[in-house]
């Protein structure tokens, strides 16, 4: 946030002063699109992006498959399959059919995008820790953890944790998507030891990550977790933080059920988001 409030204006453009070539001006658009898609600020995410885009007259693929998947959010899924094909004869086919699947997935083709997900990457026999690497295993796995195959998941997963890589070296999405296959799998403890090394590190107590502390605390008879996330979702309802409204719905839901809080705060999160996860805890606090 530092840099990009050094660098940028407030109707989303740099800085005229600022010394940046295109290359270094798309790089900011696109790391300050990342901010607000964890935001939820899916509009201000895609203006950012469409700025990147327009700098950059080839397709960069990073700036490309965020877009997407912002779109994905927003549940526009033709505009995030049309932005998929645009990285034809950009990027590798690999990445161009991820991109597809991953909006299919989200259209409920739960089985047939999981197909061909794994025969993708059944040709891939190792996986690094890169942002593609990263991302491919994040959408088989999610896939999988949809259709219920919570084992598969997780050793989707864990072909991203060998060779010496650790959670601790991944983006917060797969960290947290590591999270919800371990609470699907009911090992509490794994989530409890493992994410607590992570958030004790970090500068910032991220909020999905107390979340699933919290949640998998609920099953023992610790309270800490519960007590740090309690005070944040007090802090994010005091301040009418309607962009951690997913966050919010979870504590209401799993670690102080509140059928009338839940659906309030899914619904509002409903009205933001559109991915499976959202739906689903909506359907959850609907049937409070």
């Amino acid at each position: 946030n530092a840099l990009v409030n050094t660098f940028m204006s407030d109707d989303l453009t740099v800085n005229q002063d600022a010394t940046l070539s295109k290359a270094q001006q798309v790089e900011l658009y696109y790391l300050w699109a990342r901010v607000l898609q964890h935001q939820h600020q899916f509009n201000l995410a895609e203006q950012a992006l469409n700025q990147a885009q327009h700098l950059h007259q080839k397709q960069n693929t990073n700036v490309t498959l965020l877009k997407a998947n912002v779109q994905l959010a927003q549940g526009e899924f033709n505009k995030a399959k049309s932005t998929c094909a645009e990285l034809l004869g950009e990027a590798q086919l690999v990445t161009i059919a991820a991109c597809t699947v991953e909006v299919t997935a989200q259209q409920g083709q739960l089985l047939e995008s999981y197909q061909q997900m794994t025969t993708l990457l059944s040709r891939q026999p190792t996986f690094s820790n890169t942002s593609m690497d990263n991302w491919l295993l994040q959408i088989v796995s999610d896939i999988a953890l949809q259709l219920g195959s919570f084992e598969e998941a997780q050793k989707w997963l864990e072909k991203g944790l060998t060779e010496g890589q650790s959670l601790h070296q991944k983006p917060l999405s797969f960290v947290v998507l590591w999270a919800d296959v371990q609470l699907a799998l009911e090992q509490h403890q794994a989530v409890l030891v493992t994410l607590a090394d992570i958030v004790n590190t970090a500068e910032f107590k991220d909020d999905a990550l107390l979340s699933r502390l919290a949640i998998a605390e609920t099953n023992t008879s610790q309270t800490h977790w519960q007590s740090l996330f309690k005070q944040r979702v007090e802090l994010r309802i005091a301040r009418n933080d309607l962009y951690h409204a997913a966050d919010l719905a979870r504590y209401y839901i799993y670690v102080q059920p509140s059928a009338q809080e839940a659906f309030r705060w899914a619904s509002i999160n409903w009205q933001q988001a559109k991915l499976s996860d959202d739906k689903m805890l909506l359907e959850k606090a609907k049937a409070m």
